[in-house]
C-alpha cells in the first residue's frame, strides 16, 4: 500500500499549479480533468518556500526514469515520461508534497520531489543542466531544508558509459558546491532482466558508486511500485530526534560563550622573502576566509558583527583603518560540530585604496601571507568581497580593486567567492529602491563576468545573525568537501607564488597593479608638461 498524501502542489513554468488530491489509490481511468477541481488556482508564489520543506533532487541521465519515479510516488501520472530518443524533462519542475495523517512525513513538513533535465539531454548540455539546478537550488534553498539527491541509473543501459560517469561527477560536485546532503543510489528497469544478469549489472557498478557509499550513501533498487519509492524518500525523512536537532538555532548565540577568540596582526610583512614567511600557531585544518573589499565597505565592522563585540578597530573618518593585515581565529567553530579539530580564520586585508600604503605594497602582503598559508596546507574556505551599496557610483578606483580581486582569485576560484553588498541600513523607501537598483546595476554591468564563473552576491544587513548567514555557506562547503574528502582548489596568486615560484610583482595581480601604476605615471608626466 503506497502511502497517502493530502495534497500536491505541481509547479511548472511558466505557470504554477496546486492540485488538491488524495492519494489514496492509484488514479482512475476516466477521472475529471485536474482543471475542473474547484481547488484548481494559477497564483501559486514561486517564492513559498518554507523552512520546513524537505527538497530531494531526482536525477540521473536522460531516460532513467526520474519523471516516472515521481508519478509513482504520487500514485498518479503527473509528470510528463518521454517514450522517444528526445529528452522530455528540460526544466526543473517541483512537485510539492503535503503529508496526510498516517504519511511517514512529519507533521509541519513538506516533501519536495524535484525532477530535474537529465544529462545528456538532447537540447541542452550537462553544464547547462547543472547550473539551472543550482539556480533553482539558490531561489528556492533559502529558508528550506535540503535533504539531498536521489540518482536513478537505468540497468537496460549495458554499458557504464562516459556519459554516466560525467553525470555521476556533476552530482558529486553538486553536493559539495550546493551544500546537499545525503545521497541515494538507485537502479530502475531491472525487472526486464534475468535475475542472474541483472546482478552482474549491478556488481559492475560497484566500483563507480564505491565514493558515494563511503561517504554513507544509501543504494535501492526502484520497481516502479509505490512502496518501492516511498522506501528512497524515506531516506530523506528525518526521525524525531533530527527533528529536535533541526528545531534548534543554528545561528550562535552572541557573544560567542564556547569559542576562544584570538586577534593579532597578521606575518603579511612583504619584506620578507615569500619562502621565509613562515606563520605561527597556524593548522592544516584552519579554514581561512580573506575578507576583502576597498577601504571602507565594512569590513572590520563585518568581523565585529561576527563577534559580536567591537573587538576590531573601525575608522569613522576619510583616513583607512586597517592598514595590516589581521588574523581572526574562532575555535571552535559554533554551529557545524563535524568542523570541531577545524579553526575558522577570518583575514581581515586593507583594500587596494589604502590611504597610506601603495597598492602594490598591500598586495605583496597579502600574497606574503596567503603563499605561506598555502605551503603550511591551511584551506581557504572562501572569499568574501564587500561592496558598499549605499556609493552611488562605481569609481575607477573601486574598479581597480574588483580587478585586482579577480586576478588574485583567479577564475578557477570564484565559485567560491561571495559578494557581500553592505551599509543598506534602515532608511526610506526611496533608498531601499535606490540601493536595490545600485545592486543590480553591479550584477549586470560589473560583477557579471564573476557571476558567470560560479560567485554570489548575498547581502550583509548589519546584524551578526546576516553575517554567520554569510559565514555559514562557506563553513557548509567546507563541511561537504570534508565528508567527501574533496580537494580544495587554492587561489590563483598562491598557485603562482608557492607551485611557479613567482615574484609577485609577475602574477597576473602583479602585472596587472604594475600596469596600472605605469598608466598613473604616464599621465602625470603628460599634465606636468601641458603645464
Amino acid at each position: 500500500m503506497h502511502q497517502t498524501c493530502e495534497r500536491t502542489i505541481l509547479r511548472l513554468r511558466p505557470r504554477h499549479t496546486v492540485l488538491s488530491n488524495r492519494l489514496l489509490s492509484p488514479p482512475r481511468m476516466g477521472a475529471k480533468n485536474r482543471k475542473d477541481d474547484p481547488s484548481f488556482r494559477n497564483d501559486v508564489i514561486p517564492q513559498d518556500s518554507k523552512k520546513t520543506d524537505i527538497v530531494i533532487l531526482v536525477m540521473g541521465t536522460t531516460g532513467a526514469g526520474k519523471s516516472t519515479f515521481i508519478n509513482t510516488a504520487l500514485g498518479d501520472e503527473r509528470m510528463k515520461v518521454g517514450h522517444s530518443l528526445a529528452a522530455c524533462t528540460t526544466e526543473v519542475t517541483p512537485v510539492i508534497i503535503d503529508p496526510a495523517p498516517g504519511s511517514p512525513i512529519p507533521k509541519g513538513y513538506r516533501l519536495v520531489l524535484v525532477d530535474t533535465p537529465g544529462f545528456d539531454v538532447s537540447y541542452e548540455d550537462d553544464q547547462r543542466n547543472l547550473e539551472q539546478v543550482t539556480e533553482w537550488l539558490d531561489s528556492y534553498r533559502k529558508k528550506t531544508t535540503i535533504g539531498g539527491v536521489i540518482y536513478l541509473y537505468n540497468l537496460i543501459h549495458g554499458r557504464f558509459s562516459g556519459v554516466t560517469r560525467r553525470s555521476l561527477e556533476n552530482i558529486w560536485r553538486l553536493c559539495a558546491d550546493a551544500g546537499l546532503g545525503k545521497v541515494v543510489l538507485s537502479t530502475t528497469n531491472g525487472e526486464g532482466l534475468a535475475p542472474e544478469e541483472r546482478s552482474r549489472r549491478e556488481r559492475k557498478l560497484a566500483p563507480y558508486w564505491t565514493s558515494f557509499i563511503d561517504k554513507g550513501a544509501a543504494v535501492h533498487h526502484f520497481r516502479k511500485e509505490a512502496n518501492s519509492a516511498w522506501e528512497l524518500n524515506k531516506e530523506f525523512i528525518p526521525s524525531p530526534s533530527e527533528l529536535e536537532r533541526a528545531s534548534q538555532p543554528q545561528i550562535p548565540i552572541f557573544p560567542l560563550s564556547d569559542a576562544q577568540i584570538t586577534i593579532e596582526r597578521a606575518q603579511g610583512d612583504s619584506s620578507l622573502t615569500l619562502d621565509a614567511a613562515i606563520l605561527e600557531d597556524c593548522r592544516n585544518t584552519d579554514i581561512v576566509i580573506p575578507i576583502m573589499g576597498p577601504t571602507g565597505a565594512g569590513k572590520s565592522t563585518f568581523i565585529n558583527f561576527v563577534l559580536g563585540s567591537e573587538r576590531m578597530e573601525v575608522g569613522h573618518d576619510i583616513d583607512s583603518c586597517t592598514a595590516d593585515l589581521f588574523r581572526v581565529v574562532i575555535d571552535p567553530i559554533p554551529g557545524f560540530p563535524d568542523l570541531r579539530d577545524h579553526r575558522l580564520v577570518l583575514l581581515d586585508t586593507p583594500g587596494f585604496d589604502d590611504t597610506f600604503v601603495d597598492d602594490v605594497e598591500i598586495l605583496k602582503r597579502i600574497a606574503t601571507w596567503l603563499a605561506a598559508s598555502y605551503r603550511q596546507h591551511m584551506t581557504v574556505g572562501g572569499v568574501l568581497y564587500l561592496h558598499d551599496i549605499s556609493t552611488k557610483r562605481f569609481t575607477g578606483t573601486a574598479r581597480i580593486n574588483l580587478q585586482t580581486f579577480q586576478h588574485l582569485c583567479g577564475g578557477a576560484a570564484l565559485n567560491k567567492v561571495i559578494l557581500g553588498t553592505t551599509n543598506w541600513g534602515v532608511g526610506t523607501t526611496d533608498h531601499d529602491r535606490q540601493h536595490q537598483q545600485h545592486e543590480e546595476e553591479m550584477r549586470v554591468e560589473h560583477w557579471s563576468p564573476l557571476l558567470h564563473q560560479g560567485a554570489e552576491v548575498r547581502r550583509f544587513l548589519g546584524s551578526s545573525a546576516s553575517a554567520w548567514d554569510i559565514l555559514n555557506i562557506f563553513l557548509q562547503r567546507a563541511d561537504n568537501a570534508r565528508r567527501l574528502s574533496q580537494e580544495v582548489d587554492p587561489l590563483q596568486i598562491q598557485k603562482e607564488v608557492v607551485d611557479d615560484r613567482m615574484p609577485v610583482r609577475q602574477t597576473k595581480a602583479g602585472r596587472f597593479l604594475n600596469g596600472v601604476r605605469e598608466r598613473i605615471a604616464k599621465r602625470a608626466q603628460t599634465t606636468c608638461s601641458i603645464q
